[in-house]
């Protein structure tokens, strides 16, 4: 048996997309900037583009 409880609009959880403060980074994370990141560079090797990543200043 399963139940279900009616959803809100003021009980819906709010995710801030920004609050000045850096995201927390984990290996998991770099390790899938730096693909990312190999990924984009050799599938633009003959054009003339920058890749960057990880620009939070």
């Amino acid at each position: 048996m399963t139940a279900t409880l009616p959803v809100s609009v003021e009980s819906e959880i709010f995710y801030p997309s920004a609050d000045g403060q850096p995201v927390a980074e984990s290996y998991d994370h770099l390790y899938a900037l730096l693909t990312t990141l190999e990924v984009l560079q050799q599938y633009l090797a003959n054009r003339q583009v920058t890749v960057l990543g990880n620009q939070f200043l």
